[in-house]
């Protein structure tokens, strides 16, 4: 009675070192990184404008699928009977086989999405092909070999590397996306009954593929304490679902439901939706694949943990880090094979509800049946042969000694410090010698011009007449970056910065343009736009939250331009800025896009040439609205 007491008053739980909160991040968190990563992207393209009735539906499916386990995990694991299974090796064999094979095809998946939200990154090592080229698979080895270094060790280390994770990434990234709240549109959020029940309900338990970490409850559950903490963890899974749902509600509203479906790394290119306070940092996407790694590698390194905890539930330690390797090599290759990202989702949502989502409940109710049978042949088998003898073996002074240098051996099977040293010392030269082969062309930073502006027209040969604002080269210290105004002739953006670099040998960003200007004598209805606007929306590098300004006079802007001392593109800034603090707010890329592609309000703005410089209006005329299919 006093042992108890005492235990109840220390800070950590009676497992020796990590308490029962920490233990339950190790499982919500590989369930909101499974879920925010892809759920987004798949409820916009399955459910489209009923996504509101659909993620109701999934939400439902995914709280009778957490219940159920829950169920079973009572029904495998009694409470207070955590002690007397958590040194178990009684498991099958077979069982325990598919349970690796089960996450071991799962890994393969974590691993595609990693070399996918790389490649979405514009990685200078990354090249074409996604997983199917070996040298991206390389370059995301440095993080499979740290997952899998913190997979090897024991649950206490898992779960503190979970609770870095949480606090660190994880909850910044949350309030970071709360910044978008003023982006939304909320008539995403007004449900839509187009979509058949049936139809609904299959697509809603087709996303349930991404709840599968769930699972991991049947053995973390043999972690906790005595006492009963199954509401708390239940209770933790549901709010994270109820999270997940609700941000994926918000990710709709900042997108519009054909935007997010549109987008296949729904979360990267959101901060390109996003203007943050004060004007600061408006190019989060860095931040963001910091986020996106980040998670991929909590679910890497948790189910390679659970890999080896699978392993060790029937064959016991030995050889666990070798099936670990395996299982990553399995990963690998299947990985490898895949077609592209957005084929081998559809076949992972397929394969996870149809065959992994049924396996994680069937194998452990049959596991836990066949280990009741043995133990009950044991007991009969032990009554039986049971003497005075074997009482004195057991008791004997050599027994002790033998059981006393295994349990030395196992306590030395680490590696020491040295071998620590070498091991990362080699992954690190490994690490180079890979990324040197991979053949992609790194430019250095000097090398590239940078526009601040880009005002469109019509070409007499070509689509579209451009000219860009290109900020001067300026010596260290020099603030002022007044433009250099260049202009081509191009069929789409993408072989401006083409032609760009032939004329000037540099490359083009178009990362830090403040300001798209539009000649309105040349498109004078929104048809003429959208062509360009939808090549802006595919361009990985300008910002969505760019404003967008209709020129009546486009030569007397261009005199103006090339004539000023101060940089234009500063000057543009300042007035959307003086602009916005009023009632309206300059459009921009995101609001026309939303509005060709949702239909929603927009109020264009012009910029008109007054006595003393330029002001921004209201445009005089509005747009009609297009028809949304």
């Amino acid at each position: 009675m006093i042992e108890n007491e005492r235990r109840e008053n220390v800070m950590f739980s009676e497992n020796g070192w990590i308490s029962e909160k920490q233990v339950r991040r190790t499982l919500v968190l590989p369930v909101f990184a499974s879920c925010i990563f892809v759920l987004p992207y798949l409820a916009a393209r399955l459910f489209g404008s009923n996504m509101v009735w659909g993620l109701g539906i999934f939400l439902l499916l995914a709280i009778v699928y957490s219940s159920v386990l829950y169920g079973v995990g009572r029904y495998i694991v009694p409470p207070g009977r955590e002690d007397s299974v958590e040194n178990d090796r009684r498991g099958s064999k077979c069982i325990a086989g598919i349970q690796v094979l089960r996450l071991s095809i799962r890994l393969a998946f974590y691993i595609l999405l990693a070399v996918t939200i790389l490649g979405e990154a514009q990685v200078p090592f990354m090249r074409k092909g996604g997983a199917g080229n070996i040298s991206n698979l390389l370059v995301v080895l440095p993080l499979l070999l740290v997952a899998f270094y913190g997979a090897n060790h024991s649950m206490e280390k898992v779960a503190r590397i979970h609770e870095m994770v949480f606090w660190v990434t994880f909850v910044p990234f949350i309030v970071m996306l709360a910044f978008g709240f003023r982006e939304i549109s909320w008539n995403v959020w007004v449900p839509k009954g187009d979509m058949s029940v049936g139809k609904m309900l299959l697509y809603a338990f087709l996303l349930l593929a991404c709840v599968l970490p769930a699972e991991n409850y049947l053995q973390l559950k043999k972690a906790y304490n005595k006492r009963n903490s199954t509401l708390a963890s239940y209770g933790g899974l549901l709010v994270t679902l109820l999270l997940v749902t609700f941000l994926t509600m918000v990710i709709a509203g900042i997108y519009g439901i054909h935007g997010a479906a549109g987008e296949e790394m729904v979360m990267i290119s959101i901060m390109r939706y996003i203007r943050m306070p004060f004007d600061i940092l408006e190019r989060f996407d860095m931040l963001m694949i910091w986020f996106f790694m980040t998670g991929c590698f909590v679910l890497i390194c948790n189910t390679l943990f659970f890999v080896g905890r699978s392993y060790r539930t029937a064959f016991g330690e030995k050889g666990i880090c070798w099936v670990m390797l395996a299982a990553l090599a399995f990963a690998l290759f299947v990985a490898y094979r895949f077609p592209k990202y957005d084929v081998s989702i559809v076949w992972f949502v397929w394969y996870g509800a149809c065959i992994d989502l049924p396996l994680s409940i069937v194998l452990p109710v049959l596991d836990h049946l066949m280990k009741q049978r043995k133990v009950d042949s044991g007991k009969k088998k032990t009554e039986r042969m049971m003497d005075r003898k074997t009482w004195k073996k057991n008791d004997s002074r050599k027994h002790r000694m033998k059981e006393r240098r295994q349990r030395r051996k196992r306590k030395q099977k680490g590696l020491t410090v040295t071998e620590k040293i070498c091991m990362w010392i080699f992954a690190g030269c490994f690490v180079c010698i890979v990324l040197t082969g991979c053949g992609s062309d790194m430019r250095n930073v000097e090398q590239r011009d940078y526009a601040t502006m880009l005002m469109v027209s019509k070409g007499e040969k070509m689509p579209y007449h451009i000219y860009l604002g290109v900020a001067k080269e300026h010596r260290v210290g020099e603030q002022s970056q007044v433009e250099n105004i260049y202009d081509f002739e191009v069929e789409n953006l993408t072989t401006l910065q083409d032609i760009y670099e032939q004329c000037r040998g540099k490359d083009l960003s178009i990362a830090h343009v403040k300001a798209v200007l539009w000649d309105m004598q040349a498109f004078e209805s929104i048809e003429d736009m959208t062509a360009f606007l939808y090549e802006m929306d595919a361009n990985e590098e300008i910002a969505k939250t760019c404003p967008v300004l209709l020129l009546e006079q486009m030569d007397d802007w261009l005199t103006y331009a090339e004539d000023a001392q101060t940089p234009v593109g500063t000057y543009v800034s300042d007035l959307v800025q003086a602009f916005d603090s009023g009632n309206k707010r300059v459009p921009w890329i995101k609001d026309y896009l939303k509005y060709i592609r949702e239909g929603d309000e927009l109020y264009p703005c012009r910029l008109t040439k007054v006595s003393q410089g330029f002001q921004i209006q209201l445009a005089k005329t509005r747009y009609q609205n297009p028809n949304i299919e």
